[in-house]
Formats: structure tokens, sequence, C-alpha cells
């Protein structure tokens, strides 16, 4: 623990209905709240996916006590804000009062938490919106090879499998008011994980929470589905997605890796994809963009690392449309020379030194830095996470690192989106 220099002054405590980080910082007058309900999206039935983000929208459109603009009035008079949110397993909310309106604050919240209006009015409006957002998604190049990748990596009934636009839409406007109310009962229950930062102390925190949350139900939600990543068998897939006139053409490639949050080789893993392509210093862009031009943004990330049986990594970049071929070529090419070249230790020292810099930075905000912490939480359980794996990377060394990507980082599924036919050849 003396290793950590950003979490140091986090203190837990837990209920049978909360699970609550607090990092106090005193003499601010203001308080963020970061929290997380197993209701999200991978709990509900592979066609009915959509409920839960219809039912995250309609926790702020009122209350059986409260008519939509009572509700709303009542927090932008004390200069509170609340957003919720639905992202694969979880509905997410953040909350952000003075410390003074924090005890109202927090009663508007499980009032929204417990009893939501969920009128049919607001439903049909919310499933306008929704469905006409599907539909902007539709012509997104990004987000269609995105989704696309985890096709081709995860079976239909799996957490992390995305539909379609087109499809997320159709079922968008199935949900009816029953589905709503049906979900409602069966997963806005259990423990709930809270991340705080600001101005209120530990203990004070605890007794405003159980008293506002007393209504909470802690028994663990009834849910539909299991929330684990389960991928394809089959070997690597191409697939393209035709979007005529599009000047640009987004591709990903990447794989599923069968690691979890606690495994040793996970911490090596995530510091070789951030080497590969994590920011501007890192091998894709120093390559594929300012070496060769081809390209300006590329990036390797992770996803689905909430499900607990492991994640998923992908590599993307958009090129244009006569770089399409080229481009995709050298991205894959590019990912092979890093794994095969090696990582030399002074880099390899030089990422963790950059890795401490954005945790010092994020942790001079207090919604990035309750972000850090609920991000722990969910994924490890660890409210110091972010902290702890910096530690974890001093740990190890760059032969390390080299070691576990070349056996994790493979490429199983390549996909493309953009002004191209489903063969990928261009329009």
């Amino acid at each position: 623990m003396s290793d950590l220099k950003f979490t140091r002054g986090i203190t837990e405590f837990k209920t049978q209905a909360f699970n609550v980080a607090v990092l106090p910082r005193y003499g601010t007058g203001v308080v963020t709240l970061s929290g997380a309900i197993e209701a999200g999206p991978w709990h509900g039935s592979a066609q009915k996916g959509p409920v839960a983000e219809v039912l995250a929208s309609l926790l702020d459109e009122g209350t059986k006590k409260r008519t939509r603009e009572d509700f709303r009035n009542t927090l932008e008079q004390k200069g509170t804000s609340l957003n919720f949110w639905a992202d694969g397993r979880f509905v997410m909310f953040t909350l952000r009062a003075t410390t003074l309106a924090l005890p109202e604050a927090l009663s508007l919240l499980f009032e929204a938490l417990t009893e939501p209006a969920l009128n049919d009015a607001s439903r049909i409006q919310v499933v306008e919106r929704e469905s006409a957002a599907r539909l902007q998604d539709s012509e997104d190049t990004r987000l269609l090879a995105r989704h696309a990748l985890t096709r081709a990596l995860f079976t239909p009934n799996s957490a992390g499998y995305r539909f379609a636009p087109l499809d997320e839409r159709a079922q968008t406007l199935s949900v009816t008011s029953n589905d709503i109310k049906e979900f409602f009962k069966k997963a806005y229950c259990g423990p709930m994980k809270i991340a705080v930062v600001g101005d209120i102390r530990p203990e004070d925190m605890e007794h405003l929470l159980l008293e506002a949350g007393k209504a909470w139900n802690h028994t663990s939600a009834s849910v539909m589905r299991p929330v684990e990543l389960e991928p394809q068998k089959d070997a690597v897939q191409k697939t393209f997605s035709s979007v005529p006139g599009k000047e640009s053409v987004d591709v990903f490639m990447g794989s599923y890796v069968p690691l979890k949050s606690e495994d040793k080789e996970t911490p090596a893993v995530l510091a070789a994809l951030d080497l590969l392509g994590g920011g501007f210093s890192d091998h894709l862009m120093q390559t594929v963009r300012d070496r060769d031009g081809l390209t300006y943004g590329t990036l390797a990330r992770i996803r689905g690392r909430e499900s607990g049986n492991g994640f998923y990594w992908f590599a993307w970049a958009m090129f244009g449309n006569t770089l399409f071929k080229k481009g995709t070529e050298t991205l894959e090419k590019e990912i092979q020379v890093f794994l095969n070249a090696g990582i030399p230790q002074k880099r390899y020292e030089e990422k963790i030194q950059e890795l401490e810099g954005k945790l010092a930075v994020s942790f001079s905000s207090p919604l990035s830095a309750v972000s850090e912490i609920i991000s722990g939480m969910l994924t490890t359980g660890n409210p110091s996470e972010s902290d702890a794996f910096v530690t974890k990377l001093k740990a190890l060394d760059a032969k390390t690192v080299e070691s576990a990507a070349r056996k994790y980082l493979k490429i199983d599924a390549i996909s493309a989106a953009g002004a191209i036919d489903t063969n990928g050849n261009l329009l």
C-alpha cells in the first residue's frame, strides 16, 4: 500500500447493499459520485439488449412522486447534476453536488432508482430518440466496423456481441412497457458499487448512503443470461460493411484474450497493448501514421474486461479509400513487427513514467478520479487498481511483457466499413 500515490487516502466500507470507496478532498465544498448496478444490456436476452438502455434513459424522466419537470428542476435548483447510462454489464450513474446539497441529491438518486415513473409517454419518446440514434449509427463507419468485429469474435448470445445498428434499431422499436417493467423488477437490485471523491468524511458518506438508500433491495439480481464472453471457434474472419459515399474506411483487427483480471499475465498484456497503440509515441502511430503517412489516427485498446472471464483487444485505423488495402496490410504487418522485434527495456521504463503522468492528470480532476476508482472496482474489485497497476508494471521487465504479447495479441478477425463492397473491394 505504501507504493500508492493517488489513492492512498481511500477508505472503503461495505454493507449488504453497498460497496463504497471514498477519497476525501476537504475544502472543495463539492462531492462527486460514480456508481454501478448490475443491470446493463449484457443482462438482457440477446434480442432484448436495448431494454436496459431504454430503461436507463427513463430514470431521470420522473418518478412516482415527481414529474419529469419537478425532478429535474429540484436537481438544478441545488446546482446538482445526475446522469444515467447503460454500458455492457452495468447501468452507470454520476452524481455531482455541493456537500450541503448532497443529502437531498442522494435522496433523488435513490428515488429514481427505486421508484421511477416508467410511464408510457416517456417510453415512446426515449424509444424514438434511441431508434433515431441507431439510424445515424448505421452511417458511422467506425462504429459499424467495431461492432462487426464483436460479431466475428463472439457468439450471438455472448456478452460483448453487438448487433448491426439497424438490427438494434428494430429491437429498440420493439421494446414495450411490459419489457421495461419486468426487467426493472429482475435487474434493479443487488449490491451497488459506488466511488466517491470530494469534501466529505467517509463515515458521513456511509451514514448518508444508508439513510438515502434504505429502500434499495440488496438481494442479488435475477439475470436472464450469463455475463461472460463466449468466443467463436472459427478461424480468422474478414467482414466488410458497405456504406456508399464515404471518403474513408475504418478498419479493426484483434482477438479474444482468455485472461482474467487476477491472472499474472494480464498486466503484461495491458502494458504491451499500450506500447503498441496507446498514444502518439507508441508503435502504430510512429509507423503507420508518422513514417508511412497512411492515416491520421490509429490506436490499440481493450474492451469487455468487466465480463470477468477475459477481454478482447483491437487495433484500429482509418484510411482514405485509395489507401485502404495498403493501409490494412501495413497495420497488420506492423502489429507483427512489434511482436517480433521486442520491447527495449528503456522504452518500457519510459512507458511506466508516461502512465504515472497520466494518472497524475486524471486524479487532478474529481470526475476523472472517480472514474479511475470505479473502473478498478468493476474490473478487479480494487478501488486503487490504477495505482496498483503501475506498481505491478514496475515489478515486470520488458522481456516478460514481450512474451505475454506474443502469446496473446493475435489477429483472429478483421473488419472494415466504408465505401467498399461485402468482399472488401472499393465501390
